[in-house]
């Protein structure tokens, strides 16, 4: 009797197999992935797979049960570095458990491939074209939906990125402004909603600041309380497709650094206005 193994297509099987299995661990556990270690710690289960069936098959082959066992101790630290190149925060405790919950869905998925094949002979004989067609549907899901995405964040920062033209007196300052829902700041004497604006900005129009200033208290996730200086701006227009609004005598929390590191918006508008 001769076994035939095709590696190319053992190779894929197992690449989708391990991507599909790293998909479901995340969801379960849910834990945050990275987006190019999913393909290369499927490549590396992959890849393994490949080397634990040459091994098992080699004519020359002795202590075929030492060397299985090896091997399966091999599986489990190779399903750890899979954890650790998919997921973020995946050592240690959290490494194990990604280990785990993995062996079980691999166990599950198994045994439900085996029934298919015993059941449906079709499914045995057309395997690999089979497989072909789940991969080439499931990634190419994948990447109908990273393309849906983002061109669903184009439409948000379109919609969300607004022109904005505050006025001090003679001096105008126009920029970007991002309506930020999170936005919830208010200053507590007056009780007039905080827009967030750059330091930087003020200082490059030259616009002069008054003696004092307003006490507005903060706090940010990830951040301690803090106290940002308010000052009031005489008018402040963002220009809409509906035409322009306009607000008078607006409040604004002065920020030391920049808001956005890329630089898309100077200003954080409050959802009030």
């Amino acid at each position: 009797m001769i076994l035939k193994i095709y590696l190319d297509v053992l190779f894929l099987e197992n690449f989708l197999m391990d991507y599909i299995l790293l998909l479901l661990t995340g969801k379960i556990l849910q834990k945050q992935k990275k987006g190019p270690g999913m393909l290369l710690a499927a490549l590396i289960g992959s890849g393994y797979t490949i080397l634990y069936y040459f091994l098992l098959t080699a004519p020359e082959q002795k202590n075929g049960e030492v060397l299985r066992l090896v091997l399966q101790i091999g599986n489990l630290a190779v399903t750890y570095l899979m954890a650790r190149c998919a997921y973020i925060s995946s050592a240690g405790k959290q490494g194990v458990l990604c280990v785990l919950t993995m062996m079980v869905l691999a166990f599950v998925t198994g045994g439900v491939l085996t029934w298919a094949e015993q059941t449906f002979p079709f499914f045995y004989v057309h395997r690999s074209r089979i497989w072909m067609a789940v991969g080439a549907f499931f990634f190419g899901y994948l990447f109908l939906q990273r393309w849906t995405k983002d061109i669903r964040q184009r439409w948000f920062h379109k919609k969300c990125h607004l022109p904005v033209c505050i006025t001090f007196g003679e001096r105008q300052i126009r920029c970007l402004g991002l309506m930020d829902s999170g936005n919830s700041l208010y200053e507590p004497i007056t009780g007039r909603p905080v827009v967030i604006i750059e330091r930087e900005l003020l200082t490059s129009n030259e616009i002069p600041m008054p003696d004092g200033f307003f006490a507005i208290p903060y706090h940010a996730i990830g951040t301690q309380k803090g106290i940002l200086k308010g000052v009031l701006a005489d008018e402040l227009e963002i220009p809409k497709q509906q035409g322009e609004q306009k607000w008078h005598k607006v409040m604004l929390g002065i920020y030391e650094g920049k808001i956005s590191q890329k630089d898309e918006y100077q200003v954080i508008l409050h959802p009030k206005l």
